[in-house]
């Protein structure tokens, strides 16, 4: 069953556009940001930007006259829920702009400097949600393009740099300010922890985090996510067997026996390219 917003949405479409679509070159789905984008929309979310909406995504050389009159055309109301037309997110779209709006290009990024560019969270807004329908496929070629996830080296460049950011806030800073008894920096070293230590699990499982509201209810590895919200509850004494859960999930990328997360990163970077680990791996915090 698909989550609340995206099955107003997608029976929207099937109902009321489709039928007047005909032959006209035009993807239709719901992509980008907002909770129903990524299927966490609850009762919370329907305080603001929430109802069933469409994005009709043409390519630059087709009018989108024809496009705007079908939606215009829709009902204020659907089952119950008025209809959400938000500018720049829901309507008629352009598809190189609406990708160049989250990557800043018109095309998949093709080099390492262009992919660690873009905020893995704008990769995630622009992947997420579903496509109801592309006949033409433009859109669907530039999605799976991104959803193919980073190139092998730049994936191993920006899992090394989480790695070390969670050993170096986890497991070194984090101990050493509650030995001191500093409260705040201790809080600090561990959100760090959890946001890296996400960083890593989403790397691996080749997924893009989405922004921090989600990162946590979204995370592939859910035994990690257990340990992750035992520490975000105060019980810093699983930040070790967290990170083991990642060593564990390093087979095949890393030999090394050791407990130390930095060791892994350090492992991780001596096969990569000189020029690739001059490149800012964008941590995002």
């Amino acid at each position: 069953m698909l989550p609340v917003g995206l099955g107003l949405s997608r029976r929207l479409f099937q109902r009321e556009v489709a039928p007047r679509l005909g032959d006209l070159p035009v993807a239709a789905g719901l992509v980008g940001e907002g909770s129903d984008c990524f299927g966490f929309d609850d009762e919370v979310s329907r305080d603001h930007d929430w109802g069933p909406a469409l994005c009709l995504w043409r390519r630059r050389e087709d009018p989108a006259a024809p496009l705007e009159a079908i939606l215009a055309e829709l009902p204020p109301t659907f089952e119950g829920f008025p209809v959400r037309a938000t500018p720049g997110r829901t309507g008629v779209l352009e598809t190189g702009a609406f990708y160049r709006r989250f990557t800043g290009l018109e095309r998949p990024p093709e080099t390492a400097a262009e992919w660690l560019a873009i905020p893995e969270h704008a990769l995630a807004a622009c992947t997420n949600g579903e496509v109801f329908a592309d006949p033409p496929g433009a859109f669907t070629a530039h999605r799976a393009a991104l959803l193919a996830h980073y190139p092998g080296p730049v994936r191993l460049h920006k899992l090394a740099a989480c790695l070390e950011a969670a050993a170096q806030s986890g497991q070194y800073n984090l101990p050493r300010a509650l030995r001191r008894g500093d409260a705040v920096a201790a809080a600090l070293a561990r959100a760090a922890f959890l946001r890296h230590a996400m960083g890593a699990a989403y790397l691996l499982a080749r997924r893009y985090r989405p922004f921090s509201k989600w990162m946590h209810r979204a995370l592939p590895d859910r035994d990690l996510a257990g340990e992750l919200e035992a520490i975000a509850r105060g019980d810093d004494a699983r930040v070790e067997a967290a990170a083991a859960r990642l060593i564990g999930s390093l087979r095949g990328l890393t030999a090394s026996r050791d407990t130390f997360l930095l060791a892994h990163a350090r492992e991780l970077r001596r096969g990569l390219d000189r020029a690739l680990l001059a490149l800012n791996p964008g941590l995002e915090g």
